[in-house]
């Protein structure tokens, strides 16, 4: 069976006699166990090309499989229902995921010890002669001229 292929599982085992209640649920669980085990594992991979780290894509995985044999009788495609809720659940993670600065930020200062001195340095370099052509030769591939 192909991963797009209904499971053909019954719509609803609470409608089901009482003494197929057990085999069912046990045709379920193995149903689900083997769906599960076929697919946590790239599952979270595919979370983590998608941008999360390690263990935020093993949490959005564990919830979405979890969710997905909450409803696993109704699911008609299962993988292609997992993946979208799963890629959801991480766009909803990255929007929600707030920084709280610890501390005060500090006013902003150069990251130079003396900025005037670099402001000096590259004022002189560029009224230099030969600033220009090395400049020009660098991102032409011409040899420096001097």
């Amino acid at each position: 069976m192909s991963d797009h292929e209904p499971l053909g599982m019954p719509p609803s085992h609470e409608t089901t006699p009482a003494g197929l209640n057990d085999s069912l649920r046990r045709a379920i669980d193995d149903s689900f166990s083997a769906f599960y085990k076929a697919t946590v594992r790239n599952l979270v991979g595919f979370l983590i090309m998608q941008g999360a780290t390690l263990t935020v894509a093993s949490d959005i995985a564990q919830e979405t499989l979890t969710k997905a044999y909450q409803r696993w009788s109704t699911l008609t495609y299962p993988k292609g229902w997992v993946y979208t809720t799963a890629s959801r659940a991480l766009v909803r993670h990255a929007v929600h995921a707030c920084e709280e600065p610890h501390e005060d930020v500090p006013e902003p200062t150069s990251p130079l010890a003396r900025p005037d001195v670099a402001r000096d340095w590259e004022t002189r370099q560029v009224s230099s002669p030969g600033f220009y052509g090395e400049w020009v030769s660098w991102f032409s591939g011409a040899p420096v001229v001097r």
